[in-house]
């Protein structure tokens, strides 16, 4: 129903639909081209993912 608007009405409701643009290292080609400055600063964390089902 919003088509190419990014807000709209239904309801008493208003709802969004806006892009987002996020930027990402590529940590994919870095490896491949610099291994050894992915090793020295890549740093591994621990988290704990809540689901339902």
């Amino acid at each position: 129903m919003l088509g190419d608007h990014e807000k709209g009405q239904i309801e008493g409701h208003t709802v969004g639909w806006k892009p987002v643009t996020t930027e990402r290292l590529d940590t994919t080609a870095l490896k491949a081209k610099e291994p050894e400055i992915v090793k020295k600063y890549t740093k591994a964390t621990t988290s704990r993912r809540f689901t339902v089902r």
